[in-house]
């Protein structure tokens, strides 16, 4: 009996580390899906301390003008492709997008394509979205108002200038329009839709 006893006490033993280990592995599987919201809204709180303090109190209303003499470049092209990754510095997550020029209204290019970078997008499961800054979408034709030429470590880059008033949409009536942000003051400057005839 004493024996029986001993091996039934052994068995219990084994069969209770087992639930504890499943235990220990459910919980694991849990914390996961926390592990994720946590690390999303560490970006998203960065984003919000890094730009939108920046944009309330900076984003003042431009006019056509005063964007191509802020520009070193301002071009119509096509955007072939988009893509989001890490700063160089690992700070924030940045977007290129790569734009097959089809005219140059001023400035000069001897590049056929370039890459314009802008603070925001996704990577994986994580996202970022930078207040007053108009993203660029693949397939999109633009007409975009352009810093001077900088370089990375993966490639030269322009930005945009203005933010989201730096980048005009062309649609198939040949009129360029552009939205996505507001203004602090002088919003009365800005043109919102500009036939390309007029440029």
């Amino acid at each position: 009996m004493q024996a029986f006893g001993y091996a039934g006490e052994r068995k219990l033993h084994v069969f209770i580390g087992r639930v504890e280990a499943a235990n220990a592995y459910a919980a694991k599987q849990e914390c996961l899906p926390m592990r994720r919201f946590i690390l999303r809204a560490a970006v998203l709180f960065a984003a919000l301390y890094l730009f939108a303090p920046e944009a309330r109190s900076q984003m003042i209303g431009m006019s056509t003008q005063e964007l191509a003499r802020a520009s070193s470049l301002v071009v119509v092209g096509d955007v072939e492709e988009v893509k989001s990754h890490w700063s160089d510095d690992g700070r924030r997550i940045v977007s290129r997008a790569t734009v097959l020029v089809r005219e140059v209204v001023r400035g000069k290019t001897v590049d056929k394509r370039i890459t314009v970078e802008y603070p925001g997008g996704e990577i994986g499961d994580l996202g970022m979205r930078v207040s007053d800054v108009a993203p660029v979408t693949k397939g999109e034709k633009v007409l975009l108002f352009l810093s001077d030429r900088e370089e990375r470590r993966s490639g030269p880059v322009r930005g945009l200038i203005g933010k989201g008033q730096g980048k005009y949409t062309i649609g198939a009536d040949g009129i360029a329009r552009k939205k996505g942000f507001s203004l602090a003051e002088r919003g009365d400057a800005v043109d919102h839709a500009l036939p390309l005839d007029d440029l």
